[in-house]
């Protein structure tokens, strides 16, 4: 057991150096946009299988107020997939992806950023910030409850190993049906009829398996750890569904979640009443108020859209 503890902690000393020394190249950040010529620099993560092009009407609409640098993770989207190993017992996908953000910050000199997220591109910035926010002087995060079950998270990495295999059994496997695959990729409904098809021409663009690998490592990795290390004031953006019968008591419960995890200690959660998941398509005119206030300092309270669609 102890050989077996020495040689993972060997293999996370010198994985950012096999990954750049047998890979060479194949990690970088291929896919982006950088846009803007506004005094605030602006750092976007989107989410899971979505290229920068899930950003690019925010990034439009602002490009007289921020600089802002969207990124794709390698592989989503019908970017280029790195030659990584496939069911590892390592979580080298999730870490080539940071490598890769990290050299992006780097190569751009991106400082004094607000770092903007959205879904599963938050798991992943919870991880770089933990690690890295000397370029950093916020985050936004878009309706996502970052922590996961605090019971996985602290299983030993053995029996980890076991449950992310039986997230592949049972969650995974079943999508290899095309019809499956399909619904698993719907986009959200309420986004325009040339929204949906760019969601889900993205979407289906990712190959099965590297959504797989992104998504098995999420049970790997030390998150809500990582999460509670966040120093940098925090702004989540929660949606409350137009179906919530009792929105208040739906807020108290939510923020209620965070009494027993990890996390920011200065995490500010901000509730939009009728909205939905991709919140940048749904509320546009709030997204941008919110972090238009997020870069000025501006005090930020809940948004009830009545009578909006």
């Amino acid at each position: 057991m102890l050989i077996r503890f020495f040689l993972v902690g060997i293999f996370w000393l010198f994985l950012p150096h096999l990954l750049n020394a047998e890979n060479a190249g194949i990690w970088s950040i291929t896919d982006y946009k950088i846009q803007g010529t506004g005094e605030a620099n602006i750092l976007i993560l989107p989410c899971m299988s979505c290229r920068w092009r899930s950003f690019d009407t925010f990034m439009e609409r602002n490009k007289d107020r921020y600089t802002m640098y969207a990124i794709t993770v390698p592989g989503f989207g019908g970017s280029k997939v790195p030659e990584l190993p496939m069911w590892s017992d390592q979580p080298v996908w999730q870490e080539n992806a940071l490598l890769a953000v990290e050299e992006f910050i780097t190569e751009h000199e991106i400082n004094d950023a607000v770092v903007l997220t959205h879904s599963w591109g938050s798991i992943l910035a919870a991880q770089l910030l933990a690690r890295q926010d000397d370029f950093a002087q916020s985050w936004i995060i878009l309706d996502t409850y970052v922590p996961f079950d605090p019971g996985d998270q602290a299983l030993p990495y053995e029996d980890k190993l076991k449950l992310v295999q039986n997230w592949r059994t049972e969650n995974m496997e079943p999508l290899r049906s095309p019809d499956a695959w399909a619904q698993f990729n719907k986009p959200a409904p309420y986004a325009s009829p040339e929204r949906q098809i760019l969601y889900h021409g993205m979407f289906m663009a990712t190959p099965r398996d590297v959504l797989f690998q992104y998504w098995r490592e999420n049970g790997l990795r030390r998150i809500n750890e990582d999460f509670g290390k966040i120093s940098i004031p925090v702004v989540e953006v929660k949606s409350i569904s137009a179906t919530q019968t009792d929105p208040e008591e739906a807020k108290d419960q939510y923020v209620a979640r965070y009494q027993s995890v990890p996390h920011p200690y200065q995490l500010r959660t901000v509730f939009i009443s009728k909205a939905g998941h991709h919140q940048i398509e749904h509320r546009p005119e709030i997204i941008d108020d919110i972090i238009r206030r997020v870069v000025e300092g501006e005090p930020i309270e809940d948004y009830d859209p009545s009578g909006q669609d």
